[in-house]
């Protein structure tokens, strides 16, 4: 069977909200553990956290049930995210965006197109800068990137038919 080029739409949604998810996991459990915020602000965003873990987790529960994609392909796909997310956790706590950007890229399922996944990975990316800018309430800068997140999605997604 050929490589996908599109993720199948009974999962996209659910991947890219896991992304979404995971990734403010990771920025908010590591600003909670930072000592230059007051206590009222670690314990918010550990909460927060905790919740975004939880969504993160329903989403993944999703797309294994969906059985639209091999579950080797969604665990690799979740390897991905945790490895982007962890830098932008990284990058959150320094203030900087960059090294969000410059996560690494792991090698292409054989399941999906060496493009798509390179492109999605692009766009996980894009999410992390997005979350790093948010956490610091830069909304426009933010806003710009979190795009490039949401083209991603929707230019390597089936398109849900409408008729159905």
């Amino acid at each position: 069977m050929a490589p996908l080029k599109l993720l199948p739409r009974e999962v996209s949604s659910d991947l890219k909200w896991l992304a979404w998810n995971d990734i403010w996991t990771a920025v908010n459990s590591k600003l909670a553990s930072a000592s230059d915020q007051s206590d009222e602000l670690r314990q918010r965003r550990r909460k927060q956290g905790e919740e975004d873990e939880r969504r993160a987790a329903e989403h993944f529960q999703k797309v294994l049930k969906a059985d639209a994609l091999q579950e080797a392909t969604v665990k690799h796909f979740r390897e991905q995210i945790k490895i982007v997310a962890a830098a932008s956790a990284s990058s959150a706590l320094e203030g900087k965006w960059l090294g969000a950007a410059r996560a690494q890229e792991i090698d292409t399922p054989a399941e999906l197109d060496s493009r798509t996944w390179s492109e999605l990975v692009k766009g996980i990316k894009s999410a992390a800068v997005a979350v790093v800018l948010l956490a610091h309430d830069e909304l426009q800068k933010a806003e710009a990137v979190r795009q490039d997140f949401e083209d991603a999605w929707i230019m390597f997604s089936e398109k849900t038919n409408l008729a159905e």
